[in-house]
């Protein structure tokens, strides 16, 4: 949850990270009537890993339907990186990573998790390390101050919402039309810089 550097129209960009790890809309993925949905889906094994975080994006299709991306896993404990490209047609809809953290950082959306979802203005889901999944969604999600060991001030901090996640549309399942990996595909620069690129810990990992 870094802030947003752009460097290109066509993708969202890592502002600090060499190399980020390209994600593409998931062939194998499912349709859903909503983005909790699709986040649950692909985030359904994110738990097991307990050393890095993983992380995907969620497209909303010219259906209207919800679709996941393939799975970016990260080299980092606290941080994710990714870069991609709408497909034709294709918005996005929300980000998707996990917490493997056990601490206080990472049982909560920190501060930057925060900051990424209000830029991108889209939900920010994390699934944490007990399993459990949740949303912060800008401008609806209850955010609270909290104070870590050290910090006399305090941080913006959420907990999350729950999720409503519906079942996949077997009436159309699959991704709809385009590709992720079409060179035709332009997509604006995103506002303020666009970003996929985070860290999940209020505060560098000791």
């Amino acid at each position: 949850m870094a802030r947003p550097a752009a460097r290109g129209k066509s993708c969202f960009p890592t502002p600090d990270m060499a190399t980020p790890i390209a994600v593409t809309l998931d062939p194998n993925s499912k349709a859903y009537r909503n983005a909790d949905g699709a986040a649950d889906a692909v985030s359904k094994d994110f738990a097991k890993q307990k050393d890095s975080e993983q992380a995907a994006i969620i497209f909303q299709g010219p259906d209207g339907r919800y679709y996941h991306s393939t799975v970016a896993p990260s080299h980092s404990h606290d941080d994710f990186s990714l870069v991609t490209r709408m497909p034709p047609g294709h918005k996005l809809a929300a980000i998707i990573h996990s917490h493997p953290g056990t601490d206080s950082y990472g049982l909560v959306f920190s501060p930057k998790d925060l900051d990424t979802a209000d830029r991108l203005k889209v939900p920010s889901f994390v699934r944490f390390s007990d399993n459990q999944i949740r949303k912060y969604v800008p401008g609806r999600t209850s955010t609270q101050k909290t104070t870590f060991s050290g910090d006399r001030f305090g941080v913006k901090t959420a907990r999350g919402d729950s999720l409503d996640p519906e079942p996949p549309d077997e009436s159309n399942v699959g991704n709809v039309a385009g590709s992720a990996t079409d060179p035709s595909v332009t997509v604006p620069p995103p506002p303020a810089g666009g970003l996929l690129s985070q860290a999940a810990a209020a505060a560098p990992a000791s």
